[in-house]
């Protein structure tokens, strides 16, 4: 290696000749910073993949002579549930490792039930160890969507399957002008609590000012919608 550059390494070839390796032909794997990987002097067997000889450019490739991990995507089905290893963090998703350089993506929307916009960081670390399931394969691209939430309870979908005349015990995590915010005991997960479902009768603005963060009453549940992570009660 002659010198290291953010899109590609440059090589002496016997001496005499210099080559590009571009970025995208080092490794079947996502790379940073190539700094982290090679160093200048550094000996490595290319295959020569391009040739112009009225520029005297000559293009080579690393990954050429690499094993393409993607080889063994069939070992993988959509639907199941496989161990992971995190491998690189980012503010739009993770990159999970399956085996030995063969990185799937999870997408940030697939990290939680209850968080919209949820921060990889704040979920995960790298190295850390954990199950996924595969929602997609892409083999011409050579790409791999895989899901966290969906290994987890689902918990709009737990409480939709509740019966609806059963009264459930909340308790006040917020309020606005129109009504108040209330959490699922053992669930992540919030409801409203609209000024007019508190009564039949009386003064709704009146009610609602009675209530305050932390207090606890009892209501039914009118709607849950899983898709738009709402729900709503009654009391």
């Amino acid at each position: 290696i002659k010198s290291i550059t953010d899109w590609g390494l440059f090589f002496e070839i016997n001496g005499e000749l210099d080559a590009l390796c571009h970025s995208s032909c080092c490794s079947y794997q996502r790379i940073e910073n190539l700094n982290d990987i090679f160093e200048v002097g550094q000996k490595i067997p290319v295959e020569i993949i391009s040739k112009d000889e009225k520029k005297f450019q000559i293009g080579v490739s690393i990954k050429a002579l690499l094993k393409n991990p993607f080889d063994n995507i069939n070992n993988y089905k959509i639907g199941e549930n496989y161990p992971v290893t995190v491998k690189k963090i980012q503010a739009y998703g993770v990159f999970c490792e399956l085996e030995d350089s063969l990185i799937a993506l999870l997408h940030q929307s697939e990290i939680s039930w209850t968080e919209k916009n949820p921060f990889p960081k704040n979920f995960f670390k790298e190295g850390q160890k954990l199950n996924v399931k595969i929602i997609s394969i892409d083999k011409e691209n050579q790409r791999v969507s895989v899901s966290y939430k969906a290994t987890q309870e689902n918990p709009y979908k737990k409480l939709s399957e509740i019966n609806k005349e059963e009264p459930i015990e909340v308790t006040v995590s917020d309020k606005n002008d129109n009504g108040l915010f209330v959490k699922f005991p053992k669930l992540d997960v919030e409801g409203y609590l609209h000024q007019n479902q508190l009564s039949w009768v009386g003064n709704y603005k009146e009610l609602l000012n009675k209530y305050k963060k932390g207090d606890k009453l009892k209501v039914k549940i009118v709607d849950v919608s899983p898709e738009n992570r709402k729900i709503l009660v009654s009391k």
